[in-house]
């Protein structure tokens, strides 16, 4: 991408005049040479950047190459050091970008490993580099998963019980992740996360219910049977005679311990927060009551597994037929929304196809209440793609199944269904030549008939025996 485009693509109302040769001289930002090696320490070999962006407390500074190459980011890190002598207060990107073609490298706050930004792949605007800085958050999946013992552990004390405790967990963060977003709370600031803790401990328990359930309406707007699910929540959770049992105290207990032990380590914009999410998700999966002793919750690996050996991206649709708590369809998400951020394009682009993920491609039939509710507050934690999921039989939801139009079907069998119950002429839905010994083995995967149009449909019905 040639110079001018990468200034129209970031904008050209944040693009720097410092100019001296058409570069940003920082010898010019400085005065002169000497006060630029007095404000370094040193004696600086490049002080011209091609290009420097700035908005507010963000700087993006983007260095141009041909085919840039591993030497090139000492240049940058020389620029970078400057900006840093000069704007101390700033928070900056950092670009390489090759003119020839597309490819570029971004780091955030420094040129190191561990500030690579992989998921970077593109030229984006101004107000996609500020928002990288909007909610500063590091993953951390061994304390993650360390603080869900514990967190289950004061559950445990406060006689939450096992089979709610999932889904109880699952609703409290959904409605910390609203009051986090709305309040503008930084959770890597001590003192607004004290703020946090005293606007909870102003409430009553009425009230921390009510916005639990306010949080719950606005993100069901749109949802197929909003009305079931939210009662279902309410039913299961708010109405739980255990959980009305709970005082302010507990509640701010059980909130800042959500807030401070999990979510404040889990950056859910990452593909890797997305796969700790899950993990803390189905963590707690494990707490949850079965509906009998043949339900099963498939393991994560196992979903990983599969949603791997069928190819998944961003252009399939999945459909799961006994989905249970979700377990399939979250990792299908999850794998579509991260090949989203992978694509070689802007962030609306990105947004437009994580949108078209979320609406389109991700369904559903779960038969058991709890589990149809767990399904919809799971799918909801990873960012919504709940508005597909249906409760009811598999094989009394024939429209439903057509209008899914999968690419790809991930499910478990009924475990404790009798064969004589299975109206197995009902498979002719998913457009599939499966006989009835196939549709009954373990650890099955068949690429069905030649859909109509040209493409492929796959099938993969995964039984977990473990």
């Amino acid at each position: 991408m040639d110079r001018t485009s990468i200034i129209n693509r970031i904008g050209i109302k944040y693009h720097t005049s410092n100019i001296e040769g058409g570069e940003y001289s920082y010898v010019s930002e400085a005065g002169s040479k000497q006060a630029l090696i007095d404000a370094l320490g040193w004696k600086p070999k490049h002080f011209k950047l091609d290009i420097r962006f700035e908005c507010d407390d963000v700087v993006v500074l983007v260095e141009t190459k041909q085919k840039f190459v591993k030497s090139d980011e000492e240049q940058l890190k020389e620029y970078l050091a400057e900006e840093i002598a000069l704007h101390k207060n700033k928070k900056t990107i950092c670009i390489l970008a090759n003119t020839q073609n597309d490819k570029i490298k971004v780091w955030k706050y420094s040129i190191e490993d561990d500030s690579f930004l992989e998921d970077e792949k593109t030229i984006d605007s101004m107000e996609h580099y500020v928002s990288l800085f909007s909610e500063n958050k590091q993953n951390d999946r061994e304390l993650v998963l360390r603080n869900t013992y514990e967190l289950n552990e004061l559950l445990h004390k406060k006689d939450i019980d096992e089979k709610l405790r999932s889904q109880f967990v699952g609703t409290a963060l959904l409605y910390i992740k609203d009051i986090v977003k709305r309040k503008n709370i930084t959770l890597s600031d001590k003192e607004s996360v004290s703020l946090l803790k005293a606007y909870w401990e102003d409430l009553s328990e009425k009230l921390i219910c009510a916005g639990v359930e306010e949080t719950l309406e606005g993100l069901l707007n749109g949802s197929e049977n909003k009305t079931k699910k939210i009662e279902l929540i309410q039913n299961n959770i708010l109405k739980n005679q255990k959980v009305k049992r709970l005082k302010i105290s507990d509640w701010v207990e059980i909130l800042l311990k959500i807030t401070n032990g999990i979510y404040a380590y889990i950056d859910t914009q990452s593909a890797e927060g997305q796969d700790i999410l899950n993990l803390f998700f189905i963590a707690f999966n494990k707490y949850t009551g079965k509906a009998d002793k043949n339900q099963a919750f498939t393991p994560d690996h196992i979903t990983e597994f599969m949603c791997r050996i069928t190819d998944m991206d961003r252009t399939k649709r999945v459909f799961d037929g006994t989905c249970g708590s979700g377990s399939f369809l979250v990792q299908a998400l999850v794998k579509q929304l991260a090949d989203c951020n992978t694509m070689n394009t802007t962030s609306e682009q990105k947004m437009s196809w994580s949108e078209t993920v979320k609406r389109e491609h991700i369904w559903g039939i779960e038969i058991e209440e709890n589990a149809y509710g767990l399904a919809t507050t799971n799918m909801l934690i990873h960012g919504d793609g709940n508005s597909n999921i249906k409760e009811g039989d598999l094989f009394n939801n024939k429209k439903f199944i057509k209008s899914a139009n999968p690419d790809i079907i991930l499910m478990n069998p009924p475990y404790n269904a009798k064969p004589m119950n299975i109206p197995f002429s009902s498979v002719y839905l998913i457009n599939s030549e499966l006989d009835e010994d196939t549709i009954e083995g373990r650890y099955m995967a068949k690429k069905s008939s030649q859909r109509k149009g040209g493409s492929n449909k796959r099938l993969c019905i995964c039984s977990i025996c473990i």
